[in-house]
């Protein structure tokens, strides 16, 4: 039986290939779309936050005081909103808690559609928006809403 291994045939890639492999064009380009996924979740969270608070309100001057959201990571790294945030004065409250907030627990989960989106791929542009509150357990972040909501600004 004749070998049915093929023949080896040699090759060479020229150092000018190499030096401009489209690679670092194309992970360059994998990075800034992560950052961009990252800045548009922060300002859809903060909206749904606001919506949250003012049960859908069409007025944009419905009050709401929420400054902070508090997320959640998970075994796999990933995060999740908990549904509670903290108010301009410091109070904690949670969606489910807060006083003329309807259908918190579908809010909540409509709001963690997006919270997801902010992974370690696009850290770099949401970890300057989240301080650690000391906690025990698992990590913990409190997001700046004020500054997530205007995130599509860093463009």
């Amino acid at each position: 039986m004749p070998d049915s291994v093929p023949p080896n045939r040699p090759y060479s890639v020229s150092e000018e290939l190499i030096e401009h492999a489209a690679l670092h064009e194309a992970v360059s380009a994998a990075y800034d779309a992560a950052q961009r996924l990252a800045r548009s979740a922060l300002v859809i969270i903060a909206a749904a936050v606001q919506q949250i608070l003012t049960n859908h309100s069409e007025d944009p001057r419905a009050p709401f005081d929420a400054c902070h959201l508090e997320l959640l990571e998970a075994d796999d790294m990933s995060l999740w909103s908990t549904g509670r945030y903290w108010t301009a004065d410091g109070k904690e409250l949670t969606f489910g808690t807060t006083p003329g907030v309807e259908g918190a627990e579908m809010a909540l989960f409509g709001l963690n559609e997006w919270v997801p989106c902010l992974d370690d791929s696009n850290r770099d542009t949401w970890n300057p928006l989240v301080t650690m509150p000391p906690r025990t357990g698992r990590r913990r972040y409190r997001l700046d809403l004020v500054r997530a909501a205007q995130a599509l600004s860093l463009d």
